[in-house]
């Protein structure tokens, strides 16, 4: 036959299988749209640019409330003791605003290690992977409707790559997101969140 050459060269493409399985995937617009959307709504703090600054106050005044408070604390009880009043009052009132300030400080929880930190800028990152290392090390994270889409096309695709796309604040992974890849081909198939499914193919 004339075109059997042709055929035999003739490889079956992302495209062919989506169009196959009846898959429509979330257009390159719309993720593009809800990834802008998604960095407007986590900004960073306003005070992180100069976190290391407010570290150092924070770090400062606590040390200063400290020693207010060793050197206060015995000229109090020294004023009480002989009678001087006005100066014990005065001390009392050194004592406590020292007090004060070591409890705002650790109020902050800048000290914990499981404290607030400030947000930083929150960014999107891509992962690819193959999906052998795809269906052990990810599948486990990704919802059960969306692995449902990679299940399918990888039966017809299995060279594939999965890009998983995550955006990431102080090492805090938000809305993550699917793309099925092969021979330079994507398309989206979800996107969701920590609680559901926010939009798949």
């Amino acid at each position: 036959m004339p075109f059997d050459g042709l055929q035999s060269n003739y490889t079956f493409s992302l495209e062919d299988a989506v169009k196959q399985l009846g898959i429509t995937p979330i257009s390159e617009a719309r993720l593009a749209e809800y990834k802008q959307q998604q960095c407007d709504n986590n900004p960073a703090s306003p005070f992180y640019s100069v976190r290391h600054v407010l570290v150092v106050a924070l770090i400062v005044t606590m040390l200063v409330g400290l020693l207010n408070l060793f050197l206060c604390l015995p000229s109090f009880m020294y004023a009480v003791a002989s009678g001087q009043h006005e100066t014990a009052a005065m001390y009392l009132l050194s004592t406590m605003a020292s007090l004060v300030l070591i409890v705002a400080v650790d109020r902050t929880k800048v000290f914990s290690r499981e404290g607030r930190r400030l947000k930083g800028p929150a960014d999107w990152v891509e992962i690819s992977v193959p999906l052998s290392l795809y269906q052990v090390a990810y599948r486990s994270d990704v919802p059960d409707l969306i692995n449902d889409l990679v299940s399918r096309l990888s039966t017809k695709l299995p060279n594939s790559n999965v890009i998983i796309g995550e955006l990431r604040q102080n090492s805090v992974v938000i809305d993550p997101y699917l793309i099925f890849s092969h021979n330079g081909d994507e398309v989206i198939l979800g996107i969701w969140d920590q609680n559901s499914v926010v939009e798949h193919a």
